[in-house]
């Protein structure tokens, strides 16, 4: 083995091998573990500028060595032809090459060319005139310090960029998760207010958890800041100024939709994410086309994604519209706003939802009885999600956060319980172990079906709980195995198996065994596409009822003699499920009349609607205890009427009595 170290005439030299060794092996380990934070490439790098280092000293060496009155001249030389070849390079490799076409653009791009060809030559032509020695021995020095040099360009240009230009945005890679400026410009809205209004800073301004960094030290100095977290509550309507992240969109709707506006900022955002999922179909097909690759290099060198955005038709790489990232608001009570003569005045503000269309015909309902408590015990719950009642009237819930199934009877008596935790990215996560599932169906045959959310997976079981297959494995795409997330899950007429496939945005059909049969949707807003499909049911009539939630609507399916054609054949809008937060995920079912109850989590109530989608009436302060709203997510009614729901604040399944009347 070689030493880490050798002595040389000019020190203690680093030995490459030992380098090269932690450059392979860093690479090695970082993509088992799957890790792409910006930082972690400093284990790559540093040793990649040792080894250089010590080549280059190597290289140094040998050009001292060159008995050359001229040699600096000639360098210059080099670096010119070194230049312009890569100059030439990349407009042969790029989207303007030369010779294309006789139009103005082709033109110019081939008298660049043809202008560099020229360069490149009288370099060549001074190199050879200025020889004192063989080409061969000289000329790799030579253009090697020449790649040198070109490269510590670079690399004090893009250090530059990264500091001064784009150090705030996320268009720089080597910032992951970035604050952007929508915290500073709530705080110096906040700041203006509470000075103008309480010549100091006595107001009180709340704050949620998404707001806990950095408000918990920008608003250090206000003693009468109100720190609400998960669960707002009808008090904070004593607050003038509200700072909530994007998820607490929907549960802030009740308190402040008549007497608040509000600004929206970019809270916090990510650089472009479509390094996700790589494999050598898709890199092969970006370096095949002229386009894509200009766009790649536009984007390393210059952090331009422009093209980039053009050719992959994404609208969502600008500062102003970006994603990924998370947005804000800052929600300011009207009369608050009123002393504010800019606010009213400056038309940036925006007016919060309007009047809620259900509220005339809503209900305030406690429930008329629950089953469970919170915990781990058997029967006890931890966020309930769906729920489905089995021919033989057992409740089955998908107790979520316990990573398990358990069965009820309609008195709350626990009958059967399965499932551990296991997640399969991380470890063997064999049949029969989950992680966060959220919903279950039960067949009229008794064999039961469970969404295994986050192992992006579907299971069959018996009906006593022991495992027979499953199916998928986490992948973005529409291949037939590929899951993301699924969500919801049903059963129909037939037997077939019908799953959202929530993160790829669509709905995937199986037979009774879990062989694939067919798919539809598609992300998009038209009619039997989605964005984020959760709760799916099938009704009295076998039609398939989605959750299309991003897109606020109930979307509705006919399926043809087939069994394998699904058309959208009718859809009605959602006025709620308005953020984008994990607890938006509504769920649904029907009863034998055809109507369909609605989940909405966020705004703690359920919704009921006839077959056409129109509105009959809806069930809020579906929790006994004051102030809190609750969650409810998986719907099922029984045969005697019954509404049952999962409540993953409360961690109870509650019913309500004859909710169809």
């Amino acid at each position: 083995m070689l030493p880490p170290f050798e002595f040389t005439d000019r020190g203690l030299i680093p030995d490459p091998a030992l380098n090269i060794f932690l450059l392979i092996t860093s690479v090695i380990a970082y993509t088992i573990a799957g890790e792409k934070m910006p930082w972690l490439s400093l284990h790559i790098v540093f040793p990649l500028i040792l080894t250089a280092s010590w080549g280059f000293d190597i290289l140094f060496k040998k050009i001292r060595k060159i008995n050359m009155r001229d040699k600096w001249m000639k360098f210059l030389f080099y670096l010119g032809l070194v230049f312009t070849s890569v100059l030439l390079l990349l407009q042969l490799m790029g989207s303007t090459p030369p010779f294309l076409s006789q139009s103005q653009q082709d033109l110019q791009a081939t008298y660049r060319f043809l202008f560099l060809v020229l360069v490149e030559i009288v370099f060549l032509v001074l190199i050879i005139k200025s020889r004192k020695h063989p080409l061969r021995k000289t000329a790799p020095s030579f253009i090697a310090v020449s790649f040198f040099f070109l490269f510590t360009f670079l690399t004090v240009r893009t250090s530059y960029q990264a500091a001064f230009i784009n150090f705030d945005t996320a268009k720089e890679f080597l910032v992951y998760a970035h604050a952007a400026e929508g915290p500073k410009m709530v705080l110096e809205q906040v700041e203006e207010i509470s000075k103008r209004t309480t010549n100091g800073l006595d107001i009180k301004v709340a704050y949620d958890n998404h707001g806990l960094y950095p408000f918990w030290w920008y608003l250090r100095h206000y003693p009468n800041k109100i720190v609400y977290l998960e669960n707002p509550t009808r008090s904070l309507e004593e607050a003038p100024m509200i700072i909530a992240g994007q998820d607490k969109y929907a549960k802030l709707e009740p308190i402040v939709r008549d007497n608040y506006y509000f600004y929206e900022y970019i809270r916090l955002w990510w650089p472009m994410q479509d390094y996700w999922n790589l494999n050598w179909e898709k890199v092969s097909t970006a370096l095949s086309s002229k386009n894509m690759r200009q766009a790649l290099f536009n984007i390393w060198l210059e952090r331009d994604y422009s093209l980039y955005a053009q050719e992959k038709n994404n609208q969502n790489l600008t500062i102003e519209t970006w994603l990924p990232s998370e947005k804000m608001r800052l929600y300011i009570r009207k009369d608050i706003a009123a002393e504010m003569w800019q606010l009213v005045n400056d038309g940036t503000f925006q007016q919060s939802v309007s009047t809620d269309p259900y509220l005339e015909k809503m209900v305030s309902t406690i429930p008329d009885g629950f089953i469970g408590q919170v915990g781990s015990a058997s029967g006890e719950l931890n966020s309930p999600r769906g729920i489905d009642i089995g021919p033989d009237g057992l409740i089955y819930v998908a107790d979520s956060r316990n990573h398990r199934i358990q069965v009820f009877s309609k008195n709350g008596s626990l009958e059967n319980v399965w499932g551990t935790y296991a997640n399969v990215l991380e470890e063997d996560a064999p049949g029969g172990t989950f992680n966060e599932p959220w919903d279950v169906a039960v067949a009229n045959d008794g064999f039961v079906y469970v969404a295994d959310t986050f192992n992006h997976r579907i299971q069959k079981f018996d009906r006593n709980g022991q495992f027979i297959r499953m199916w998928g494995v986490f992948a973005q795409g529409q291949d037939t195995e590929s899951f993301w997330g699924p969500r919801g899950i049903d059963v129909d007429q037939n037997g077939n198996v019908l799953v959202t496939d929530t993160g790829n945005k669509r709905v995937v059909v199986f037979d009774s065994d879990l062989n694939y049969l067919t798919q539809f949707g598609g992300s998009g807003f038209e009619a039997g596409q989605f964005d984020e499909p959760v709760g799916i049911t099938v009704d009295i009539d076998n039609r398939v009822v989605v959750a299309d939630t991003w897109n606020r609507r109930v979307q509705i399916f006919e399926v043809d003699t087939t069994g394998t054609i699904y058309t959208p054949v009718t859809s009605f809008d959602i006025d709620g499920w308005f953020g984008q937060g994990i607890d938006n995920k509504p769920y649904l079912t029907t009863d034998e009349e055809g109507r369909i109850y609605i989940s909405d989590p966020e705004s703690g109530r359920i919704l009921v609607f006839d077959k056409t989608g129109t509105y009959i009436k809806g069930f809020q302060d579906l929790n006994t205890t004051e102030d809190l709203i609750s969650y409810p997510f998986g719907l099922a009614v029984d045969a005697d009427g019954k509404l049952w729901f999962g409540d993953a604040l409360s961690n109870i399944v509650s019913y309500i009595d004859d909710a169809g009347e």
